[in-house]
């Protein structure tokens, strides 16, 4: 077939996919190279036809010393065709633990998401990237929502990400580029085969080849039959999860939610493992390995009622209290255990602890305005058996049966303060305030508030891609 033939076949197919997607506002993930400039290029070809609002994206993550020659090609070539261009350099953070790739990835997709503002956003993966996405994966050991791979459409922090030339092979896109002569950009870096992705593309794929020479398309077909289990599979964890979905408190510092430990363990292992791995997709973290969470399911399911169980890993925390299983943001490691002087009158951020404190007057509220006086108050982390005399209480109260009585768990009392005047406590942000200084009445109050630094959702206004999240890249 002649590359004249190759690229209309191609124009065509992302003629149906503009028709069918009934969007104006397409954002694209412009990096310069052969796909993206295809892809670019092709949409603006339909852009009148459709009434498009094109907008170029270009994250330059200076990690080559030609990046910045490339951020000046793309910029030409989107003037030339009179399509608003946006980029940005970035310095990649995080490397040693995600990796360069992971990194670089997670760095411009935040920046892709800001910029869309909840519109589509439009990126170049194809039928090639599809198989060695599977191929890559397969000899990781993923299960079946790794093997699906890159989803055609999928959701991300409320915008939508489409991937329109996914079940395109990269000699279509090459044949394309060729026919109307576009000029792209070369990473080196892709022919470097001590990178996982390219000895799969240059060594793997070509050998595969010679024996099947259709074998790109017929694994990224696999991965369109792993995509539409992966669906049903995601419909099932649903349901499970709301099943066992807790409406009970949330915790002070703040958490993703809670679930039931009776309903979740009578789903068994298999229900239980998928139910696990919705939930913390839903909240846009990495699923722990498949090792870690079976050790978290067996505590959980051997445990019994009053055994705690807990699993921590890069993105996140689970934690169980009280008959709930509690998904929360990674934890203060150590937590502060030392002390600080505050004044009260402005708010402090203490970072070992993972909390703001402030203060708001209010009347009746907190403590007595004369309290903190010229002293101020002192903060303290350190473990210590004290007693504290709430309003409205007769008796003095140990702060362990408090904090008890509340349902505050234990990894969220070590990061609350007590705040001591002089030798004497008097009050603990969000738990309780000392009757002799507590203003009551008309007197009026100076409420002592505590905050997490973070403040994670425990109800997000969309579903992160749960079923497609990993064909992110």
């Amino acid at each position: 077939m002649s590359d004249q033939l190759r690229a209309n076949a191609l124009s065509a197919r992302l003629k149906r996919f503009v028709v069918d997607l009934d969007r104006k506002r397409l954002f694209v993930a412009y990096s310069g190279g052969i796909d993206s400039t295809v892809l670019l290029h092709a949409l603006w070809r339909l852009q009148q036809h459709f009434e498009l609002e094109l907008v170029a994206l270009h994250a330059d993550h200076q990690l080559q010393e030609t990046s910045g020659e490339w951020h000046l090609h793309c910029q030409a070539f989107c003037l030339n065709l009179g399509i608003p261009f946006r980029a940005r350099r970035f310095t990649i953070r995080d490397i040693r633990s995600k990796g360069v790739e992971a990194a670089a990835r997670s760095t411009r997709y935040d920046w892709f998401l800001a910029q869309t503002g909840g519109a589509t956003l439009v990126t170049g993966h194809n039928q090639d990237d599809q198989a060695e996405t599977v191929l890559f994966r397969l000899v990781r050991g993923s299960g079946v929502d790794g093997l699906a791979a890159i989803a055609p459409v999928s959701e991300l922090g409320g915008s939508l990400i489409v991937r329109p030339l996914l079940g395109e092979s990269r000699a279509d896109i090459t044949a394309y580029a060729k026919y109307y002569h576009l000029v792209f950009v070369k990473d080196d870096t892709n022919c470097d085969v001590s990178i996982d992705r390219n000895y799969i593309r240059h060594r793997i794929l070509p050998l595969f080849r010679t024996r099947w020479p259709a074998a790109e398309k017929t694994i990224a077909r696999t991965a369109d039959h792993l995509q539409n289990q992966r669906i049903l599979r995601t419909k099932n964890a649903r349901a499970d999860l709301q099943a066992c979905h807790s409406d009970s408190p949330a915790c002070i510092l703040g958490d993703f939610g809670r679930l039931r430990l009776d309903h979740l363990i009578g789903l068994g292992a298999v229900g239980m493992a998928g139910v696990l791995r919705y939930w913390v997709r839903k909240h846009g973290m990495e699923v722990p390995n498949t090792r870690r969470l079976m050790e978290l399911i067996h505590q959980i399911s051997s445990g019994g009622r009053s055994r705690r169980s807990a699993m921590r890993w890069r993105d996140g925390e689970i934690r169980s209290y009280r008959l709930h299983l509690y998904l929360i943001p990674v934890q203060p490691q150590p937590c502060f255990r030392g002390s600080l002087a505050w004044s009260a009158g402005k708010p402090i951020d203490i970072s070992e602890a993972g909390i703001r404190l402030r203060s708001v007057r209010k009347q009746g509220r907190g403590l007595r305005i004369s309290v903190p006086g010229e002293a101020g108050l002192t903060l303290d982390w350190r473990a210590k058996a004290e007693m504290i005399q709430p309003v409205g209480s007769a008796h003095r109260r140990s702060v362990k049966k408090l904090f008890q009585q509340a349902g505050i768990p234990p990894w969220e009392r070590i990061r609350m303060p007590k705040l001591y005047l002089g030798e004497k406590l008097v009050c603990i942000p969000g738990l309780v305030v000392d009757r002799e200084f507590a203003a009551q009445g008309l007197d009026m109050g100076i409420e002592i508030l505590i905050d997490p630094l973070i403040a994670p959702s425990s109800d997000p206004n969309h579903e992160i891609a749960v079923v497609q999240r990993c064909g992110v890249w």
